[in-house]
């Protein structure tokens, strides 16, 4: 997980435990990565529009 500037960043691994708890955040552990997947993250987040496509919104009630 990371924010969409990529200045706070988490790991984890989805798959729950025997106890049934997913893991704490393993950033530290793994650099290479959460260095990786920031890098993907943030790539696809600077190819989405920066405004709404008026076409694409539904009209609401106080519209």
């Amino acid at each position: 997980m990371t924010t969409y500037d990529g200045k706070r960043v988490e790991l984890h691994n989805m798959k729950p435990d025997r106890a049934g708890d997913i893991a704490e955040d393993q950033s530290k552990q793994y650099p290479e990565v959460v260095a990786r997947l920031t890098k993907m993250a943030l790539d696809w987040y600077a190819t989405q529009p920066t405004k709404a496509d008026p076409t694409c919104i539904s009209p609401g009630k106080d519209a």
